[in-house]
């Protein structure tokens, strides 16, 4: 008989036949071993030294006629004995003489019990004086388990660059120059000015006033000057010429004027010395000098990106550099600066409110139940991200029938969930007969190494930057946010929401450098409800089997002898219950009772002939 026929044989009565096997073989041989020893001893005994009033020849010995021998005249002994017995005479004296006991028809418990018989109808429709329709109510408690999220991390990412600004290093002068100032030469009509300062002359302003009657209409006192490669004409009552003539000086260097007028010939300084005393004219030349040049300087910007609104935020978790820091160069106008920065990039992790009801939906729904334990399976820096609830479901059952004298008698037929725990027991029974059921068909396959429920590692990841956490409890069956999570990601959130894992624990996914980019969530998965159920409770719970660790998880089958050490009577079935309910087929008490009901009018009506 191989291993599998083995275990089908021992699963329903959970048989510990190896263990009394090697009990009986124990025993047996310390009997067999001692068996001479009490007759030996007591082989060279006196009984008469041992038993007090013992006797060899008892008088009672006559009666006994051998095993297949007769009574040695007991019979007759009894009987010659009652004859002379005194207790015996009385007896028989008694019986002779003693009047039989008359039952008077009218009495009380006669004639009730008549009335009774009579109408019995009565009794049963609620309408006897003597009894009274009532109806019965209790309320059973169940405990149900369910998961839900109720903080998520995310994550931005803090990025720094190489910017940079110029800084204006120059120095800027302002040179007035008026035309009072300067003494033209009386034959070349020429002027200087040397007190300009070394740089750039990098604009030049002329401001200028004629008093044009006193030329008397003469184009040879219409007068213009040349300065600075400009020829200006005075030739208005005022006027103003601007440019920029980027000429660079040196200290001391001289501008020239150079003086001439409307007819275009030379004239002599005498007529601008003339004109300078009667005030015929007056200019200005505003220069503006700098010195030195713009310098680049190097800045560190940041900027912070964020798939969601950090202003929901409740609490920062971390912040981790995930681009070691160090020297960056740019080339701005051809020239390489170099900027230092002691992290180029952050991951900031932050706690969000989920607002996730998990698979506690149809519990949180149900105004007949209320949270009995909340227990915290994750939690970041003392924020709880996810929690385990139980919840007590109340359920009441009612039943009708008559009180009489003081005992209820059932007239609705499904009195039992009143009178006993509130249900059948059809519940807890079938689901003990589908997990050994689901232990055979588990291990069908495979003969050599005999476990069942067997399970799988699986993984979703979770707190990256820019990056959906694929192992959120909601938001599966649309793909809102759920662009990078991949099928089995995907797979393993239905898995969630029907209870199908286990959390075994989180680990990082991707490092760079020593640093945690991206974690994972890891899951030992479970063909079905009831293996889920069985692991947790019976080999985690009962047996102190752990499931590893999310570096190395252990989602092995549970083997034959494990199986067999599991109390199934101390397993909760309960999350299974709701699959059980759903199937339309399964009885409850009210549909059992209707179906008696019905085969009884059914062999009524056919005793009756109709």
């Amino acid at each position: 008989m191989n291993k599998r026929l083995v275990l089908l044989a021992l699963l329903p009565f959970f048989s510990h036949a190896d263990d009394l096997n090697s009990s009986y073989s124990a025993g047996s041989n310390y009997a067999l071993g001692v068996a001479t020893q009490g007759s030996s001893s007591l082989s060279d005994k006196d009984p008469s030294t041992m038993i007090n009033g013992y006797s060899s020849s008892p008088s009672q010995e006559s009666y006994y006629g051998g095993v297949t021998g007769s009574d040695g005249n007991l019979s007759s002994a009894g009987s010659a004995e009652s004859t002379k017995n005194s207790t015996v005479q009385t007896i028989n004296s008694a019986q002779a003489s003693n009047p039989a006991t008359a039952i008077d028809p009218s009495s009380t418990f006669i004639t009730a019990g008549k009335g009774f018989e009579t109408n019995a109808s009565t009794i049963t429709d609620g309408t006897n004086t003597m009894c009274s329709s009532t109806s019965v109510t209790k309320s059973t408690f169940q405990n149900y388990s369910c998961d839900r999220d109720l903080n998520d991390v995310k994550v931005c990412s803090r990025t720094a660059t190489v910017t940079g600004h110029y800084v204006d290093n120059s120095v800027t002068s302002y040179v007035n120059i008026d035309s009072n100032s300067l003494s033209f030469d009386q034959k070349t009509g020429v002027a200087t000015y040397t007190a300009i300062p070394e740089g750039t002359i990098i604009s030049a302003t002329l401001t200028y006033q004629f008093d044009s009657h006193l030329a008397f209409g003469s184009s040879g006192w219409y007068l213009n000057v040349d300065v600075l490669g400009q020829k200006m004409n005075m030739y208005e009552d005022y006027g103003t010429y601007t440019y920029i003539p980027n000429w660079n000086m040196t200290a001391g260097q001289p501008i020239t004027f150079t003086l001439g007028n409307k007819q275009g010939s030379s004239i002599a300084g005498s007529i601008w010395q003339a004109g300078k005393r009667n005030n015929m004219y007056h200019f200005t030349l505003a220069l503006v000098v700098k010195k030195g040049q713009q310098q680049y300087v190097t800045d560190t910007s940041w900027s912070e990106s964020c798939d969601f609104d950090k202003s929901t935020a409740t609490a920062e978790v971390s912040s981790t550099c995930v681009s070691p820091g160090g020297d960056r160069t740019v080339v701005v106008d051809g020239q390489t600066y170099t900027q230092y920065s002691d992290c180029w990039q952050y991951q900031d992790e932050y706690v969000v409110p989920a607002n996730s009801t998990g698979n506690c939906d149809s519990l949180i729904a149900n105004k007949n139940c209320t949270v009995a334990t909340r227990s915290c399976t994750s939690s970041e820096n003392g924020t709880c991200l996810h929690e385990q609830d139980v919840y007590q479901c109340e359920t009441d059952y009612q039943s009708s029938g008559v009180l009489c004298g003081g005992t209820f008698y059932c007239q609705s037929g499904d009195c039992g969930e009143t009178q006993t725990s509130g249900d059948n027991g059809f519940s807890a029974a079938v689901s003990k007969l589908a997990a050994v059921s689901s232990a055979g068909s588990d291990i069908a396959s495979d003969s050599v190494d005999v476990k069942a429920f067997t399970g799988s590692a699986v993984s979703c990841r979770k707190a990256m930057a820019g990056f959906s956490n694929c192992c959120l409890d909601k938001g599966w069956g649309n793909s809102i946010g759920l662009s990078h999570c991949n099928d089995e990601e995907k797979a393993l959130g239905t898995a969630k929401s029907k209870k199908l894992v286990i959390d075994v624990g989180e680990t990082c996914s991707k490092k760079v450098l020593g640093v945690c980019l991206q974690k994972k969530e890891v899951y030992c998965q479970f063909e079905g409800k009831l293996a889920r159920i069985v692991q947790q409770q019976g080999r985690q719970g009962q047996l102190g089997i752990s499931f590893g660790s999310a570096d190395s998880p252990n989602c092995r089958g549970i083997t034959v002898e494990e199986l067999q050490s599991i109390n199934f009577d101390k397993i909760d079935f309960s999350d299974f219950y709701s699959d059980l309910e759903s199937n339309e087929n399964l009885p409850d008490d009210s549909s059992m009772v209707n179906s008696v009901k019905s085969k009884i009018a059914s062999q009524v009506n056919q005793m009756e002939g109709k």
